[in-house]
């Protein structure tokens, strides 16, 4: 089950999967992108070749085209500067295929919709893109027929969104609802709201009937935000139509992983043989989902999956191997002893400590805090783990047991743990005067998590016991005093 704690780290992270194609900003290369009809009878053209990067509004031209009716669809896909043709975008248009219009805009749009007859919606992400309009449709001829502020969208635009330098960031999904002939917006706040391509009325449209619409989202990307989305908020009515996407093998397995979070929360058996499998996905995006939240689903169950992946992981890219760090490290409590012995076997590779140390630094800081006290990683103390682990040197004992404060809270060495666990397996009466001042120092500054406090103060006792051969109590003063000191 998870733990309530858990599962406010869950959202956080899953907010941060939802928001990540709004939050692409300034660095982010768009290209010039032909979007198609779903009868393929029509395509666009949007003219990205302006946007190469930087911050605030680039125009752009939308080439409205007819598909010659004995050909077969054009391809949706994106073109970047570098492989357009030598006329530009125009070039993307196939000849005998009739160019209905070319309409200038002031914004790139972020996403354009094609529909069957013709006409063209256009989403403006206000992300790098401009202060325009957000919403445009275009009539089948390109003429506006609606141009709908942020503010006429969603009330109060500037103040429900998180923003940059340039941008505001609101955009999780949207899509055509097919045969409806509306478009629907998700939004990074979780409302939903809904635009009529008829009549340019905005409304909204109650969270479950929109995301489990069987004519709602259909692109690999929008369902997945989907998906997100009914994990993070615990959407009522969403447990049922998560197991059906989970089973579902027609979906991309992308979709079916995400859908798989929900009912793991329930269920793990359900989806245990789903996340395996996607753990091993030759997909990016599938495996790196999969893993992030294994150890939510699987609990300890997970462990040994992720020290097995932590030890072939490469030790140079910190980014590369977050994903298997984070989702260890949220399983909470449970992987403390996993990860402890992660650092105390004989290393398989450089990356095995490397990597292990920051497990048990993200568990030590409930993996929250590790963001506000990213300075009391020190890579010190990490060696002087292994020199102790290795060849049981001494010297730099103290430096595992250093101790700060921030704000009031007292924080001590984050590989304190392990090294009093490696001394009781390995005792060393010389180590049991440093291992005293440690117990005193926490009696005087108690580590500001409870229950760590509690597991430090417990195995600096048991690393006093095996080093002495003395059975006394968590009395510093005691220890002190049996040790001459």
């Amino acid at each position: 089950m998870i733990r309530p704690a858990s599962r406010v780290l869950a959202v956080a992270l899953g907010l941060t999967v939802l928001a990540t194609t709004a939050w692409a900003d300034s660095w982010r290369l768009y290209g010039t992108r032909v979007s198609v009809s779903p009868n393929g009878r029509h395509y666009v053209v949007v003219d990205g070749s302006a946007f190469t990067g930087g911050c605030g509004r680039r125009p752009s031209t939308v080439h409205l085209v007819e598909r010659r009716s004995d050909r077969q669809p054009v391809e949706s896909r994106t073109v970047y500067a570098d492989d357009l043709p030598p006329t530009g975008p125009l070039g993307l248009v196939e000849a005998g295929d009739r160019l209905v219009a070319s309409v200038r805009l002031e914004q790139l749009p972020y996403r354009c919709d094609v529909l069957d007859d013709g006409r063209v919606v256009l989403l403006d992400s206000y992300g790098s893109l401009g202060y325009a309009q957000l919403v445009i449709v275009l009539d089948r001829s390109g003429a506006v027929t609606h141009s709908l502020s942020p503010d006429a969208v969603f009330p109060g635009f500037a103040d429900r969104f998180s923003g940059s330098v340039s941008s505001k960031h609101w955009c999780a999904a949207s899509w055509i609802e097919e045969g409806r002939e509306e478009l629907v917006l998700l939004a990074t706040d979780r409302s939903v709201r809904v635009v009529d391509v008829v009549t340019g009325v905005v409304s909204d449209r109650d969270r479950a009937e929109a995301l489990f619409s069987p004519t709602g989202a259909q692109s690999e990307e929008d369902r997945q935000r989907v998906w997100e989305l009914v994990y993070e908020e615990q959407t009522p009515g969403g447990l049922e139509a998560a197991r059906s996407a989970a089973a579902d093998e027609s979906l991309p397995l992308s979709v079916r992983v995400r859908a798989a979070t929900t009912v793991g929360s329930a269920d793990r058996d359900a989806v245990r043989e789903l996340f395996l499998r996607a753990i091993e996905d030759s997909d990016e995006d599938v495996s790196r989902w999969a893993w992030m939240h294994l150890g939510l689903v699987l609990g300890a169950e997970a462990c040994p999956y992720y020290r097995q992946a932590l030890a072939r992981a490469e030790v140079g890219v910190p980014a590369a191997a977050g994903h298997l760090i984070d989702g260890m490290a949220m399983i909470g409590d449970e992987a403390i002893e996993p990860a402890v012995e992660m650092l105390l076997e004989p290393a398989a590779s450089e990356s095995s400590d490397w990597l292990g140390a920051r497990v048990v630094f993200k568990l030590q800081h409930d993996f929250a805090a590790t963001k506000k006290y990213p300075w009391c990683y020190d890579p010190s103390q990490e060696r002087a783990l292994i020199s102790l682990r290795d060849t049981g040197d001494l010297d730099s004992l103290d430096t595992l047991f250093e101790s700060r404060t921030y704000e009031t809270k007292n924080v001590h060495g984050f590989l304190a743990l392990p090294a009093l666990v490696l001394l009781q397996r390995r005792p060393q009466r010389e180590a049991a005067p440093a291992v005293a001042s440690f117990l005193a120092l926490l009696h005087e500054k108690p580590y500001y998590i409870a229950r760590w406090d509690e597991r430090l103060r417990a195995a600096a006792v048991q690393a006093l016991r095996a080093c002495t051969g003395l059975q006394l109590g968590d009395d510093p003063a005691a220890w002190q005093a049996a040790l001459g000191g």
